[in-house]
């Protein structure tokens, strides 16, 4: 959603000084006389107070390697295990393919999300339904996955029913 500030009449967007972008809409500078920021919210008008996404990485690291693991562990369980890519040719090389499962949902659900949550335009109304959808349901998927691997690891199961 694009705005033009009051009195800024639409000719000058984009030119003259004083002028900036914010990410919704253009704005005066902050240290510009006037009433035109009053009724704006502090994070469409200062790139300052702009939400920084970067520590969430700090909390993603702790969740993404527990997730990992009872994925991983649902995977052992059930059937997902080390395997030779290339008898005869390399031998001694063996892939875990455990490590698959929790890449490939995790990953689907992370791009369904951002198809979803992505700016107006940037998709399309019914792909926008789609990934909202996806998402939910591969996040509910992988939610169930990590409840079963905990229960079944809580039961001493060595393999999955």
């Amino acid at each position: 959603m694009t705005a033009l500030t009051a009195d800024v009449p639409r000719a000058a967007v984009g030119s003259g000084p004083g002028l900036r972008r914010a990410s919704t809409g253009w704005t005066t500078h902050p240290d510009q006389s006037g009433s035109v920021d009053e009724d704006r919210s502090a994070a469409v008008t200062s790139s300052r107070t702009a939400v920084r996404s970067w520590p969430l990485l700090i909390l993603a690291v702790p969740a993404a390697a527990e997730v990992w693991s009872g994925w991983v562990g649902i995977a052992k369980l059930t059937g997902f295990g080390m395997v030779s890519p290339l008898p005869g040719i390399w031998p001694s090389l063996h892939l875990d393919t455990s490590v698959t499962l929790p890449v490939g949902v995790e990953a689907y659900a992370a791009y369904a999300l951002r198809a979803w949550l992505a700016g107006e335009h940037a998709v399309s109304p019914r792909t926008r339904r789609f990934a909202k959808w996806s998402a939910m349901l591969s996040l509910g998927l992988g939610m169930a996955g990590q409840v079963t691997y905990h229960l079944l690891a809580g039961a001493g199961a060595t393999r999955a029913p």
